[in-house]
């Protein structure tokens, strides 16, 4: 019997489980480690986060600059203001004005026209259809039929975000004034049928712009040209600026590109 009640008081102490102070030492180890693991997850996330988003403004701002390389190639000159009678609403105030290249960054080019998309190997000039008559060999000595590509930013006063456009000024008459249609169209802020003029909208490039900076050089010089008329290249540069999971995040990016200048090249 004395056996038995030993054996029992043994059990119970072996259930009694933790004391107040086990558990005091043992509570404020095991919330530490929670709280490591917990503060290393979230950091790890926000890690990958942002990451992702550098990653994804550096490709969207290295398209963007791809294709402003693509129109500067494709110029025959680069512009202080719009060379091409504007026809409401492409003008810089969605109506007739001009667009400038101050005070704010502007990068105005002269460009041709092309009977199909540029970038084809097999494009070819479209040229005016006087003096000389279109289809014959002397074709190729009328004036090319010119547009005007225009990069630009607008900020929205409301959020404050700054956005990089591209927008296409063609003259009212570019279906008939060449001897073919040209491939470009002209763009507006919304392609309405209210505008005629309007025949696609103008391309977003780029959100949350920071810096648009454009320095016009004279061809294998790193000295900067006085005005955009003496320059044979251009170097674009952006900044784009985010947050992303409560951090700042930034990406610069730059393009350097020659005019084509002359209208017989192919």
């Amino acid at each position: 019997m004395l056996h038995i009640l030993t054996f029992r008081k043994k059990i119970n102490k072996q259930n009694n489980g933790f004391t107040i102070v086990e558990m005091l030492i043992i509570a404020p180890i095991v919330i530490l480690v929670i709280g490591t693991f917990i503060y290393t997850v979230v950091k790890l996330t926000g890690d990958v986060m942002a990451t992702r988003a550098a990653n994804t403004l550096a490709y969207d701002i290295q398209d963007a600059l791809n294709r402003i390389e693509q129109d500067l190639t494709l110029s025959k000159e680069f512009l202080s203001t719009n060379n091409i009678t504007i026809t409401s609403p492409q003008g810089s105030n969605n109506v007739t004005a001009p667009f400038t290249i101050s005070p704010n960054p502007t990068l105005i080019l002269n460009t041709y026209t092309t009977k199909n998309n540029p970038m084809d190997s097999s494009r070819t000039l479209i040229y005016t259809k006087t003096p000389n008559a279109c289809g014959t060999s002397l074709e190729t000595r009328n004036e090319p039929l010119m547009s005007n590509t225009v990069y630009f930013t607008t900020t929205n006063i409301s959020t404050n975000v700054t956005t990089l456009w591209r927008r296409v000024i063609m003259p009212a008459n570019y279906n008939t004034i060449g001897c073919s249609t040209p491939w470009q169209q002209p763009s507006c802020q919304t392609a309405a049928p209210t505008y005629p003029i309007c025949k696609a909208m103008d391309i977003k490039l780029l959100n949350d712009i920071s810096t648009f900076s454009i320095a016009y050089y004279k061809k294998d010089q790193l000295t900067p040209a006085g005005t955009p008329a003496e320059a044979e290249t251009a170097k674009v540069t952006i900044t784009v600026g985010t947050t992303s999971a409560g951090r700042d995040i930034s990406q610069t990016g730059t393009v350097r590109a020659t005019k084509l200048n002359s209208s017989t090249s192919p």
